[in-house]
């Protein structure tokens, strides 16, 4: 955007030799709109007290996309050497820019779909399918599907970019009940007290009855023009339902009394962002509070009853978030890595990223009329004292998270979209191409 600017004053300069254009005056008034700030986070902190993270967490299960229905990663164990890598083949693509795979383990089994909407059940010890189930007719078989799983009490919950759900059972793959409902569902999936719970495309929040898929009820909220499955996502806790739609409300409702606690307009005014989707994080809840970001305003922590801002800070985030005791981590939208204290929101320490890693995907095709791909990072998890980081380049780096030192870094393959989680020893990951990586 800066040098779209400063070329377009260059034009303007150059088309009146009587006049000269005054950039100071430009930049001056320009910051009152916040056009040459576009609110990212840009200051790089080295830490200056010494920083404690509770014990590590022994990881017995992975069953819903973001860890647990709170969607508040912890600090597991993670004992593997960061050396090896282990590839495997399963699944199949229809479209490689589809970014669909949620992986899941019950602590030996993982469980994953592919594009064209097969659930695979998968035993890495064995290097075995256990079995692999499809409920959509043939006619549908090219069409790239999103889907999103959950494990809960021995079967699987399944929501689809078709409108489909349905729950299959965990031991055989037999299909226990399926519903359409015509409009894609896009959000993550999650179960809470025999209830699933799910947003469609339109922003229409559904609860279902986990025993035979019946609607219990649903709820409308706005929902604009463009459509994103990052702008939507659920957690819960203690029958607190919290949700994110496409136009940037986050609301929480009280399950219990059946009523709306507060409704928060996400997107700040102070915020300029080239990206008219709206992307948010994980909404992440620790007892009373609420940690949440996005793409079009700022780290803020919320109050979980009554939705006011205990704090905010100007940093600019879709990619989930990670809790750890006092300590909050971050990847900013601009390649930072940040570390806050979760109760202040004081940065601690933060690292540019974009020293290690390259802005621009290797391969890529610029020229003056085409637009190279940008070498995203979007994934981070907490590993025995390490943050260990994502890029859409393929490449895996390990990070101290107790002063934010750069370590080492692997490099696993050329595309990935998703972001990591622990299995056993190993950081499991799938790739555009539906392949299982591991790192141990």
């Amino acid at each position: 955007m800066k040098y779209f600017l400063f070329l377009f004053f260059i034009i303007i300069a150059c088309s009146s030799k009587e006049k000269k254009v005054d950039l100071d005056f430009f930049r001056k008034e320009g910051e009152k709109i916040n056009i040459f700030n576009e609110g990212f986070f840009a200051e790089e902190k080295n830490v200056t007290t010494s920083i404690k993270l509770s014990d590590v967490v022994k990881l017995n299960d992975w069953t819903t996309e973001n860890y647990n229905i709170e969607s508040s990663t912890d600090h597991f164990q993670y004992d593997g050497k960061f050396k090896n890598i282990i590839k495997k083949n399963i699944g199949s693509l229809v479209n490689k820019f589809n970014q669909n795979g949620t992986l899941l383990h019950d602590g030996n089994i993982l469980y994953f779909g592919d594009e064209k909407g097969t659930i695979y059940k998968y035993d890495f010890s064995n290097n075995k399918i256990v079995w692999e189930q499809k409920i959509y007719d043939r006619s549908l078989n090219n069409i790239p599907k999103n889907i999103s799983i959950t494990l809960y009490e021995g079967k699987i919950f399944a929501s689809d970019s078709l409108g489909f759900i349905y729950s299959l059972d965990i031991l055989n793959g037999k299909v226990l009940w399926k519903e359409n409902f015509g409009v894609p569902f896009g959000s993550n999936i999650l179960v809470y007290k025999d209830a699933i719970y799910v947003l469609n495309q339109n922003s229409r929040l559904y609860s279902f009855d986990t025993s035979d898929g019946r609607k219990i009820w649903s709820f409308d909220s706005l929902s604009g023009v463009l459509k994103q499955s990052k702008s939507g996502k659920i957690s819960t806790y203690r029958d607190k339902l919290l949700f994110s739609n496409d136009v940037g409300d986050l609301t929480a409702l009280d399950l219990s009394k059946q009523e709306v606690l507060w409704t928060r307009n996400l997107i700040s005014q102070n915020i300029l962002s080239f990206d008219n989707v709206f992307k948010i994080s994980n909404i992440l809840i620790n007892e009373n509070d609420v940690f949440v970001s996005s793409n079009k305003s700022e780290l803020l922590n919320l109050n979980l009853v009554t939705g006011a801002i205990k704090w905010s800070k100007k940093i600019i985030s879709s990619n989930d978030n990670v809790l750890n005791s006092r300590f909050l981590f971050t990847l900013t939208d601009n390649n930072f890595l940040i570390c806050l204290n979760a109760d202040s929101g004081e940065v601690i320490w933060s690292t540019n990223l974009s020293k290690k890693i390259p802005p621009i995907k290797k391969g890529s095709d610029i020229g003056i009329l085409s637009t190279p791909k940008v070498n995203n990072i979007f994934g981070i998890i907490l590993g025995s004292d390490h943050l260990y980081v994502s890029s859409t380049d393929g490449q895996i780096y390990k990070i101290s998270a107790i002063n934010g030192k750069f370590i080492s870094e692997k490099k696993v393959n050329n595309d990935l979209t998703n972001k990591p989680i622990i299995y056993k020893d190993k950081i499991a990951f799938l790739n555009e191409s539906k392949e299982l990586i591991f790192i141990d």
